[in-house]
């Protein structure tokens, strides 16, 4: 398994590429504003998987999606950080 911390800001970014070993993605939302996940396309403010702020949080692990993940906030500076199990 692997670590990570990616800077999440006001245009949608890639939090993770696409990735055939994956067995699992765990993203938690270290930033004070909510952040928008979307799983194979850019994000979109308010639309797709939601971590809330402080703390919210995802696993994805049974069936676990393979393909790049992306993700959105309102302000610049967010944090999203996570585990990737290969």
């Amino acid at each position: 398994a692997s670590n990570f911390e990616v800077s999440i800001g006001t245009t949608s970014t890639e939090i993770k590429a696409a990735n055939e070993s994956r067995k699992m993605l765990a993203l938690v939302n270290n930033s004070a504003v909510n952040i928008f996940i979307s799983l194979g396309s850019a994000a979109v403010m308010n639309s797709g998987i939601r971590l809330n702020a402080n703390g919210g949080s995802i696993v994805i692990a049974d069936p676990v999606y393979m393909g790049a993940v992306y993700g959105i906030a309102g302000t610049a500076s967010n944090s999203v950080v996570g585990v990737e199990g290969t």
